[in-house]
């Protein structure tokens, strides 16, 4: 219980310094370009996808307490999760630079999708390593959600990527919540 909290507290600092990195870039895109749809989609998108974020980690007791026997593996997999919520907020600054013509649109809308696949995808490692199976209705929705985004970032423009992230992590949130199986 003393790793999964302390486990706990590094994912709340590394989702706090995103939202940061995040909010930098919406004030020097709303200082530059004046308030836009898409910096507004974007400004509203990150919150979203942040309280998402946090909301899928913490109440998600399939991942929780790990057994000695898998504490290790346990603990390298949350690296994945890690570096997904750094890179979010790092991504969320890059589609602000986009957004007043300093970044590639592509490579924006990409650079916010490929860490919140990458968040899902990390959830889905660390439960996978405590044993729930891969068909689980805890994992699944998680899998297929990563993948939606990224076919959504490779069409979509830079503001509908983000909106469209936060509404699947939202939907993902609800899913979890409303779900009635015990893990």
């Amino acid at each position: 219980e003393h790793i999964e909290g302390r486990y706990g507290l590094f994912t709340i600092i590394v989702r706090g310094e995103s939202v940061l990195s995040a909010s930098v870039g919406f004030r020097t895109a709303l200082d530059e370009g004046g308030l836009t749809g898409g910096l507004l989609a974007v400004g509203i998108g990150g919150l979203v996808l942040a309280f998402t974020a946090w909301w899928i980690y913490f109440d998600h007791p399939g991942h929780l307490t790990p057994g000695r026997e898998v504490a290790f593996r346990w603990g390298y997999a949350h690296v994945v999760i890690f570096a997904a919520l750094a890179a979010m907020g790092a991504g969320l600054h890059v589609a602000t630079e986009a957004l007043t013509g300093h970044a590639d649109a592509r490579v924006a809308a990409l650079a916010v999708a490929v860490p919140v696949a990458g968040y899902l995808l990390g959830l889905s490692l660390v439960m996978l390593v405590t044993g729930t199976p891969l068909r689980s209705p805890r994992i699944v929705p998680k899998v297929v959600g990563a993948a939606v985004i990224l076919v959504l970032a490779s069409v979509a423009s830079v503001a509908a990527t983000v909106a469209g992230s936060a509404a699947g992590m939202v939907v993902l949130a609800a899913a979890m919540v409303l779900s009635t199986e015990d893990c």
